[in-house]
């Protein structure tokens, strides 16, 4: 948790851990073959690990997800504001 405070930062600790266990850029792919390590990463927050098969796409595939959660607290400027007479 101390190393990853934020979304982009567990993302780029994610992606040094998934190097240094074999994993490569899915755009480094020319042809996915079983038992291919790679992940891709979305916008710097999301990233998703894959290992491919032994088996066809067409009969299938196993997918684990998990959703980051950030442990912070975000401020707002202006907490409370006033319109049309509600707060």
């Amino acid at each position: 948790l101390s190393n990853s405070k934020t979304e982009r930062t567990f993302v780029t600790n994610s992606v040094a851990f998934a190097e240094a266990h074999g994993f490569k850029p899915v755009e480094t792919a020319k042809k996915l073959k079983a038992g291919d390590r790679y992940y891709a990463v979305n916008k710097g927050k999301n990233v998703i690990l894959f290992v491919m098969g032994k088996k066809p796409l067409t009969e299938g595939m196993n997918i684990l997800g998990a959703n980051i959660d950030s442990p912070r607290m975000d401020l707002k400027q202006k907490p409370i504001y006033e319109k049309d007479g509600l707060v």
